[in-house]
């Protein structure tokens, strides 16, 4: 059961985290590139950052074994398909980019805990229960507001 708290560091590296997560797509919108164009140049570019951030620790530490590089590739098969459909809705002009991305990560604060409990069987507590029905009513007014 995880039930460790988040040190202010640790909130504060968050706030970092989101700029970077969340400033992509929008300059993506402010671009008017094409989806596709705007998926591939923030990936690669992304890879690109963090193969030279991360090339000592990767040199240095015991690759996985292949069940783990299986899963990851997996895992990031699925990603490489979720970021298609991102792109495609971020550039599309009728869509509301800031909403549209808001939406998208009030939807990953549902389905973190989720598969939280699913690969690591740690059950989503009253707290993040009380979370969830926030992040519902926030989707539901995002919806309005566009």
């Amino acid at each position: 059961m995880e039930a460790r708290r988040m040190r202010l560091e640790v909130i504060l590296m968050a706030i970092v985290i989101a700029f970077g997560f969340v400033g992509w797509p929008i300059v993506g919108s402010y671009s008017r590139a094409h989806g596709s164009w705007i998926g591939m140049l923030a990936i690669s570019s992304t890879a690109l950052a963090f193969a030279g951030l991360s090339f000592r620790q990767l040199i240095s530490v015991t690759p996985p074994n292949t069940k783990a590089i299986i899963m990851l590739l997996v895992a990031g098969v699925i990603n490489g398909g979720a970021v298609y459909l991102y792109t495609d809705k971020i550039a599309d002009t009728t869509v509301p980019t800031a909403a549209f991305v808001a939406t998208v990560y009030i939807l990953v604060s549902i389905v973190a805990p989720l598969l939280n409990w699913l690969f690591k069987g740690a059950v989503p507590n009253f707290q993040q229960g009380i979370g969830f029905l926030f992040a519902v009513a926030a989707i539901y007014f995002l919806k309005q507001g566009g």
